[in-house]
């Protein structure tokens, strides 16, 4: 009898998949895709900060406790303390629709799905569990950028938890590259 595959399988599979279909896409379609995801985030703007209150506020909580650094904190903020935080993640999607065609320059979530998108790949973004609903809700946008566009929406992914990485690790025929970026029980993973 077949095991049902996970679901981590299953995306891993479905981001394999996007990627082969963004091997085809043209400059003219993949900066469509952007501003498209450009404009959804823009839409989405409210929704997006008040999910990324709840995430401030449990990690208010962490700093309290000592579990969480005041610095980390700040980072989580995605209005900033002026407010304009919010613009310069929508000017970095642009600034990546500027970028030649291909590059690569992670930083964000939103950057990193954007120039995956721009060079031509599929990305499976695991965020850190202070931004859970920052992620979701920008990971959200992004998937609806995508299906406002000719680009397949499986070709951004977001996994949640170590478990998750854990597996698509494992999975040399579907993942060609993992970058880690994160805690050093992240980075120095004995796998690696």
């Amino acid at each position: 009898m077949e095991s049902t595959p996970s679901p981590t399988l299953l995306l891993a599979q479905q981001a394999r998949l996007a990627s082969h279909a963004m091997q085809t896409v043209t400059a003219v379609q993949k900066s469509a895709a952007l501003a498209s995801i450009a404009q959804i985030l823009a839409e989405r703007k409210g929704d997006i900060l008040d999910a990324n209150r709840i995430d401030l506020e449990n990690a208010k909580q962490e700093v309290e406790a000592g579990r969480l650094s005041s610095s980390l904190f700040k980072r989580l903020d995605l209005a900033g303390p002026d407010g304009e935080k919010y613009a310069s993640l929508l000017d970095g999607v642009k600034d990546v629709d500027n970028l030649p065609d291909p590059t690569a320059r992670p930083e964000v979530v939103v950057q990193i799905s954007c120039l995956a998108l721009k060079s031509g790949n599929a990305v499976i973004l695991k965020g850190g569990k202070e931004a859970t609903h920052s992620n979701e809700a920008l990971f959200r946008a992004i998937k609806e950028g995508l299906r406002a566009s000719d680009l397949p929406p499986a070709a951004v992914q977001l996994v949640h938890g170590r478990n998750e990485v854990e597996e698509l690790l494992a999975m040399d025929a579907y993942v060609d590259l993992v970058i880690p970026r994160g805690s050093k029980q992240l980075v120095f993973n004995e796998r690696w």
